[in-house]
Parts: C-alpha cells; sequence; structure tokens
C-alpha cells in the first residue's frame, strides 16, 4: 500500500536531520505534491502520488519545473535502522515490500 499524504509529512517531520522541508505545488495544483529537503547537504526531492511516488537527485530547478539526474520508484517508506550495517538510522524507500533507495540519517558514534 502507498504512503500516504499524511504520512508522508509526518514522516519527513520526524527527524532532525532532514534538513529545509519545504513543499511545492506543479503548474496550477491546490496540493503540493513536491517535497524538497536535505539529509547530510545533499538536496532530494519527493513527489508525492496516492499510488505510487519518486524520489530524486540531481535535480534542476527552471520555476516549477524540473529535471533530475535520478528518479526512484517508491510506494513505502519507513524510518529504521536494519541496513545497512554502519547506519544507526536510515530513511528506507521500497516498491512491492522490496528496498530500492536508502538514505542514511544517522551513523554509530566510533
Amino acid at each position: 500500500m502507498a504512503i500516504k499524504y499524511e504520512e508522508l509529512i509526518t514522516l519527513l517531520r520526524s527527524h532532525n536531520n532532514i534538513k529545509n522541508l519545504t513543499t511545492r505545488s506543479i503548474g496550477d495544483e491546490i496540493i503540493h505534491r513536491v517535497f524538497v529537503f536535505e539529509i547530510n547537504n545533499v538536496e532530494y526531492v519527493i513527489e508525492w502520488w496516492n499510488n505510487i511516488s519518486y524520489l530524486m537527485a540531481g535535480v534542476s530547478w527552471d520555476n516549477s519545473v524540473y529535471t533530475s539526474q535520478l528518479t526512484v520508484i517508491f510506494t513505502e517508506l519507513d524510518i529504521n535502522g536494519f541496513w545497512p550495517h554502519n547506519s544507526k538510522l536510515d530513511l528506507n524507500f521500497s516498491y512491492d515490500g522490496e528496498t530500492c533507495a536508502i538514505l542514511r540519517l544517522e551513523e554509530y558514534k566510533s
């Protein structure tokens, strides 16, 4: 089941290492489907839709139109510390129950 709009907002606001969270509309839409944020000084973009979403990196903006160097399709998103082994917490993206992207939020102190 795809992540709900309100769940996505709550999740992105839930960790201090997810910084500079802003939202944007696509064209004249009332709902802000595009979420822009940074983790470890890298900008990421999520474009949310009811049944599927897109994680993007390397985004270039031209007003409200954008292109990306990398796009990953996902349906579920959570924060946990299961994998990779050196991470304390990760932002985990999955599609049909399979992990498709991981963004490291916290590392264990050495």
